[in-house]
């Protein structure tokens, strides 16, 4: 269970997989987090620290960050990949 401070509120919530399992990536007005069962909140980034989020093929997509001079990037597996990038993207460029 995912806490929330006073100002985060959720959008969006997906089922989806990742390499840490399956779990529900949270889409809030101020980023994203990917909780897994049994493992917790296994990647958090503000929508500042995202910097490009794509779907690579039907069912798959990926996001990508920086941390310091290093670029990160997970992808996912969900039926719902194309409506999760938009969600993001659409998420981010209301925050920007």
């Amino acid at each position: 269970m995912i806490g929330l401070s006073k100002d985060k509120r959720v959008f969006e919530k997906f089922k989806i997989a990742g390499k840490h399992g399956l779990g529900f990536l949270y889409v809030f007005n101020k980023g994203i987090s990917f909780e897994v069962s049994g493992k917790g909140v296994v990647l958090e980034l503000e929508n500042a620290e995202i910097e490009n989020v794509v779907v690579i093929k039907r069912e798959k997509f990926e996001i990508s960050w920086l941390e310091g001079n290093a670029k990160h990037e997970s992808r996912f597996k969900s039926e719902k990949a194309k409506e999760i990038v938009e969600k993001i993207a659409a998420n981010l460029k209301i925050s920007n």
